[in-house]
This record gives C-alpha cells, sequence and structure tokens, in this order.
C-alpha cells in the first residue's frame, strides 16, 4: 500500500513542505475520527465525500492511485506522527524540524483513542491459559516434551514435540 502523505519530501537534506491542497483533507480525516470515532465509518465517510489518494503517473505510462481510501489508508493517516511535526524512526518518535498540520496533544489523544479501540491488543497471545503439561513431560533423553495441538472440524488433536 501506498502512503498518502500531505507533506512532500524534497531532495535531501531540506526539510519537508506542507501540500497546501492534501493538508485541508488530512484535517478534515483527522475530525471526522474524532467525530465519528470510527476507522470504518471515516472511510465510508472520506468515500461519500470522494476523497481518493494521490495518483502518481510513471514515465512507463502506468499509473497507480486515485481510488477510495481504505481502512488501512485511513489508520495510517491517523496515525502518521509526520501530521503532528514530528518524525518516527524504528520504534521511536521524535520532534521535527517541520511544522505540524495537526495539533500535536490532538494527536497524542487520537493515539491512545486508536490504540484502546482496536480489535485487539497487538503482541498478546489469545491463548486464555497456558497447557496444563509444559514443563512436565520428557523424552527419554531428558529433552522436555512441548504439547501442541490444532483444531480440524470438530475434534482436536493434541501433540508434544521436543523442544529444544
Amino acid at each position: 500500500m501506498r502512503r498518502h502523505s500531505a507533506l512532500r519530501l524534497p531532495a535531501r537534506r531540506a526539510q519537508p513542505k506542507i501540500d497546501e491542497v492534501e493538508a485541508p483533507i488530512i484535517r478534515h480525516i483527522h475530525g471526522l475520527y474524532r467525530d465519528l470515532g470510527s476507522v470504518r465509518a471515516v472511510a465510508e465517510r472520506a468515500e461519500e465525500l470522494g476523497y481518493r489518494t494521490r495518483l502518481w503517473a510513471f514515465a512507463t505510462g502506468t499509473s497507480t492511485g486515485g481510488t477510495p481510501f481504505s481502512r488501512g489508508h485511513i489508520y495510517q493517516i491517523l496515525s502518521n506522527p509526520l501530521y503532528a511535526g514530528r518524525i518516527r524512526h524504528r520504534d521511536k518518535i521524535y520532534v521535527g524540524q517541520h511544522p505540524a498540520i495537526i495539533d500535536p496533544a490532538a494527536w497524542d489523544e487520537m493515539q491512545e483513542r486508536l490504540a484502546s479501540e482496536a480489535a485487539r491488543v497487538r503482541g498478546r497471545s489469545n491463548a486464555a491459559e497456558r497447557s496444563p503439561l509444559v514443563g512436565k513431560l520428557f523424552d527419554e533423553t531428558g529433552d522436555r516434551l512441548t504439547p501442541s495441538h490444532s483444531r480440524k472440524t470438530a475434534s482436536v488433536c493434541a501433540t508434544t514435540s521436543r523442544a529444544g
């Protein structure tokens, strides 16, 4: 998925500049999320308003973009720190040297809201509890056996495998 940005990134060592044509769309999408509270509802409303991704034309004659914003596009726009005057590098966010399109405090609140309304917390196991056999079964050489299971149709198949 190509990222939509209202900040144009010029040549090396130059500061990003605000694209005055697309910045109002970004501000409006942030406002819609504040009002509607759902990425899906924002995507539907943006399509009703006729918002489209940037159209990219290539020297080969092909083009891409110009499509309605998907939920992924909307989520990327809402979670992009560039619009709050910040820069993301790996897992850290730093204050940037470019102007903010939206208020940084409002962006921080939006990130908390996005995280709290996520379908599930990322990085956690869906298992309610660990298997009761973990660490209790060993093979003839003393290696630990690790239980695993899969669910196919109505039956559950449990097996053990060597760990390590």
